[in-house]
């Protein structure tokens, strides 16, 4: 009996051991591969609603959804036109708008911040409505889809002017 006492304490510690090793491993691997992938993705993507897009200027009028927890205040002081900073919801990928900010003021150290011209709201500031320049490359995908299709876009993370804040955009079901 205290034999196999022994053997099950013994088998016990082992698959500890081996339980700790790969807990370190995994935690040091998803870090090393988070950090990997963040440098190897230079973008993130988002989605949002197409409102217009206006072939001269090259401008496309988007709308995504605010975030329930996103501060409004700010957009009372906005005006059509309006240079902003949208911050994006998510980790790798821009969920839904976090917050909006006047260009230059954004207190925000996202990853997932991006450059925009304000439009307005709707429904009661729940939809964001901006503007955003679309890649010449991209200008014909764009142009061919009806108001209220939704396209995806990608945005450096290092985007801080307006010319930046789209460096592909296409519409949602294409794969890039």
């Amino acid at each position: 009996m205290a034999s196999n006492l022994a053997m099950m304490k013994d088998k016990l510690f082992s698959l500890f051991v081996v339980g700790v090793l790969v807990l370190v491993h995994a935690a040091f691997s998803h870090t090393a591969f988070a950090q990997g992938s963040a440098d190897a993705a230079e973008a993130y993507e988002w989605s949002a609603e197409l409102v217009a897009f206006d072939a001269g200027s090259g401008m496309a009028t988007l709308k995504a959804r605010m975030d329930n927890r996103a501060d409004r205040s700010t957009l009372k002081e906005l005006s059509e036109g309006d240079a902003i900073t949208i911050t994006w919801t998510g980790i790798t990928w821009g969920a839904g708008i976090a917050a909006v900010e006047r260009a230059g003021s954004t207190s925000s150290a996202d990853r997932l911040d991006m450059p925009a011209e304000f439009v307005g709201t709707e429904m009661d500031d729940t939809y964001l409505v901006f503007r955003v320049p679309v890649p010449q490359a991209s200008a014909s995908k764009i142009q061919a889809l009806d108001a209220g299709a939704w396209v995806t876009a990608k945005t450096a993370h290092d985007a801080s002017r307006l010319e930046q804040a789209v460096s592909e955009i296409r519409p949602y079901n294409e794969v890039s």
